[in-house]
């Protein structure tokens, strides 16, 4: 008798970054409405599942119609400030794919830093996507270096308040 391989059903991952209510000119977040919106929509018409029971059901063929998982990239605060209460609302799970080397340092990702530093720019003397074409090249010290210079030429001031905005 010949090997009858079972396909599983497609899926969709929804991947997130900022749920956030802050405007931002160059990394738009979701607004925690529009947010909302979209998990009351999604709640209604999807089975929404935790990403890892989706990829053991994929491996066993098994993965059930309209089946999604929500996801977050790179642990910012904000998914847990404003995303993690709709999502508790509604009952819905969702991964978080969090930056390992932000955990417990304060740290910023290296594109927020660029990006924070045009934000809030007081001496707007270069171009935005030249310094991250810039950055993207170099890695590690260097990387940290050319972050350093696009943020001693464009003299940020960050407003009161301002804070690394990572999850611990």
């Amino acid at each position: 008798m010949p090997k009858v391989e079972r396909f599983s059903r497609r899926f969709q991952i929804l991947v997130y970054h900022k749920v956030s209510p802050d405007t931002h000119p160059f990394f738009e977040p979701t607004h925690p409405v529009v947010f909302e919106q979209q998990m009351q929509f999604l709640k209604q018409c999807y089975q929404i599942m935790p990403l890892t029971e989706l990829v053991e059901r994929a491996k066993r063929g098994d993965v059930p119609d309209r089946a999604v998982a929500i996801t977050f990239d790179d642990g910012y605060r904000d998914n847990y400030e404003f995303a993690f209460p709709i999502l508790k609302k509604y009952g819905l799970p969702a991964t978080v794919f969090v930056a390992t080397g932000a955990i417990g340092t304060g740290e910023i990702l290296w594109h927020d830093r660029i990006f924070d530093a045009f934000r809030f720019a007081s001496a707007p003397r270069m171009n935005l996507q030249s310094a991250l074409n810039k950055a993207r090249e170099l890695y590690g010290e260097n990387r940290r270096r050319w972050v350093e210079t696009v943020e001693q030429e464009l003299e940020p001031r960050f407003p009161p308040g301002y804070a690394p905005y990572m999850l611990s």
